[in-house]
């Protein structure tokens, strides 16, 4: 299993990820292009400081993965770790933005 903490973007110095750009430029740092074409499952840690994970962070950063993988093969090989239910939410709207753009 391989892990990406998303600590490593923020280092503690904002509560907040946002932005499709900066989105995608994270889904270069971790190789996610790589990662997708492997079997093994990615946990994606979230750390509780994070107050918000906006769509479009999300979309920078997965939306090339949904389209690889698919909704259902996403949420198989994608398993995001946060105890905060906004950030839960977020994700989900994030891929509702996914399937209206398609």
């Amino acid at each position: 299993m391989t892990v990406i903490n998303l600590e490593i973007l923020t280092q503690e110095r904002t509560t907040v990820l946002g932005s499709k750009v900066k989105g995608a430029d994270a889904r270069e740092k971790f190789k996610l292009d790589e990662l997708d074409k492997n079997s093994d499952s990615i946990d994606v840690i979230i750390p509780d400081y994070i107050v918000t994970f906006t769509p479009s962070f999300f979309l920078g950063l997965f939306s090339k993965s949904l389209d690889t993988l698919g909704e259902d093969g996403f949420f198989r090989k994608y398993h995001f770790k946060s105890t905060r239910e906004i950030i839960q939410k977020q994700i989900l709207s994030g891929v509702e933005d996914w399937k209206c753009a398609r």
